[in-house]
This record gives structure tokens, sequence and C-alpha cells, in this order.
């Protein structure tokens, strides 16, 4: 609004305030107040615009056909300071621009900014339900709070259950890695203890293969006490006692010498093994072996 509107309008308000106050000073009787409405016709419910002075007298429960009556007469003071109040907030209001007379009190506006004007007022408008509000801090609907209340617990409800079925698989995820991690480290250490074990024994059996070429032992070749020893220490390092060796350990002690080519091929591990046979390794059953041969 533009400030010589804006002054002009401020001019009005003044003026039909003085006009009013100065009607009021001049009537020395008093007008006798109306009845006070307890039931409206239809039809003024579906109006869809009141002069400023009507709006007054019917949130005084007022019927505006009173201002036929009363004319230029003193109105009620209840009536006349609520059309003050209308007149001086009237920007609230929509108003129609192209009726009424230019008075002030014969603006007309809108059915519906009348009813959220006294609403926001906590005035009561008689003539229709006040339409809602948007809301405003601090004001409560307790039926749609309550409302909105249980389904926010619901959500949360269910948000929790979601959290914490998370949760769970989360931590099965987390105890399975650990496991797994676990179990990891213990086969690297036992794999590491075992390396360390076979390291060891390969020492062990180096050391016995370190025969000079031409040496003979218990009559034997260098080579064939080589192999003989071989064949001891691996077993031994499997676990077997020589002089005992379980069903199949023939055929393990085979399967690890023979990853020495250079010492063993097949014909001279079972000539080496037979050599062997009796003084240095013997099967667990070798009285069951001697009965076959």
């Amino acid at each position: 609004m533009s400030d010589p509107e804006y002054r002009f309008k401020k001019m009005q308000r003044e003026l039909s305030r003085k006009i009013i106050m100065d009607m009021q000073s001049e009537m020395n009787s008093s007008v006798s107040m109306p009845e006070v409405v307890t039931k409206w016709e239809r039809g003024i419910h579906f109006r869809e615009w009141f002069q400023l002075d009507e709006a007054a007298c019917i949130i005084e429960d007022i019927h505006p056909y009173n201002l036929r009556e009363w004319g230029l007469k003193l109105k009620p003071p209840n009536v006349a300071s609520m059309l003050e109040a209308l007149i001086d907030t009237q920007d609230e209001l929509e108003i129609n621009q192209e009726r009424g007379n230019g008075a002030p009190w014969h603006c007309r506006a809108s059915h519906q900014s009348i009813a959220n004007w006294c609403h926001r007022r906590g005035l009561k408008w008689p003539l229709m339900p006040a339409p809602q509000a948007p809301p405003v801090a601090g004001s409560t609907d307790t039926a749609n709070l309550a409302q909105r209340l249980a389904e926010a617990e619901l959500k949360a409800e269910r948000l929790a259950q979601e959290l914490a079925a998370a949760i769970a698989k989360r931590d099965d995820v987390w105890e399975q890695s650990f496991h797994e991690s676990e179990v990891w480290h213990v086969e690297q250490r036992m794999l590491g203890v075992e390396v360390m074990q076979w390291k060891a024994k390969a020492e062990e059996l180096q050391s016995l293969l370190c025969f000079d070429d031409d040496s003979d032992v218990n009559g034997k070749s260098a080579l064939s006490s080589r192999r003989i020893c071989f064949i001891i220490a691996t077993a031994k390092a499997l676990g077997y006692d020589p002089l005992a060796i379980p069903d199949g350990g023939k055929t393990t002690i085979w399967e690890a010498c023979k990853g020495l080519p250079t010492l063993f091929t097949k014909a001279s591990f079972g000539h080496a093994w037979k050599a062997a046979t009796g003084d240095h390794v013997r099967m667990a059953n070798h009285e069951r072996f001697a009965k076959r041969e």
C-alpha cells in the first residue's frame, strides 16, 4: 500500500471515529438496547458480503436490520465500539472496493474474512462455524494431537523393531567375522608351529644324510644308508614308531620320500625298506606280514 493511500485510509478512520463520537456527544437521549438474536434466519447465513456496521451488529448478536431504525441516531455502545475496531483493522479484511458508498462503516467485507477476523480474536461469529485457522505456536487440538501421537508411537515402535533387527544382524556378522578371524589366526599359528617342527625335522634329516660318498654304515653303501636313515627319520616325523608302523604307514612314508627324486625311486625305496626291515623299521603287525612272506 502506497503512502498516500495509507494516509487517506488513516484519515477516513479518524474521520469516522470523530463522527461517531460527535454523534454520541450530541445525542442527549440514549437508544434502547435491542433484543439479542437467539435464532438467525437461514438467508443471512448465505450472504457473502456484509457492511462493517452490519458485521458489528452480528458480532454483538444484534440483527443488522436495527440499523434502519437507528438511522443517524446513536448506536448502542457495544455496536459502536465493535464498529470502530473493524474500521481500525479493515486491512485484515477482504474489502470489496467496488461496493459501498464511501463511508468506512459502509465498506463491504467478505463473510469469510469477517469470520476469520473474529476467530483470531476469540470472538464468536454466530452465522457459521468459525473456519480452522492455521496452527500457531502453543495451540492444541486434542483429538488431532492424540491421533498424531498414536501414529508417532506406532512409527517409533516399528523403527525400534527395525533397529533391533539391524543390531542383531550386525552382531551376528561381527561374531561370525570374529570367529572366522580367530579360526584363521589359530590355523596360522598351528601351521607356523607345524612348519617349525618340519623345519627342525628337515634339519635332522639333513644331518642324517651328511655321509661321505665312500662311507659305509653297517656294511651297507653310503647311498643305501642314507635312504634307510631318511625312511627312519620320515617315520618319526610322521609320528610313527619305526619299529611299530601302523597299517598304511609304509605308503604314507613313500609319499613323503618320493618328494626327493634324486634319492628315491619306487624301486630304490623298496630295496631300502627291505634292507631296513627288522633292525630299523618294522610294521606293527609284522607277524602277519611275515606269514605272507
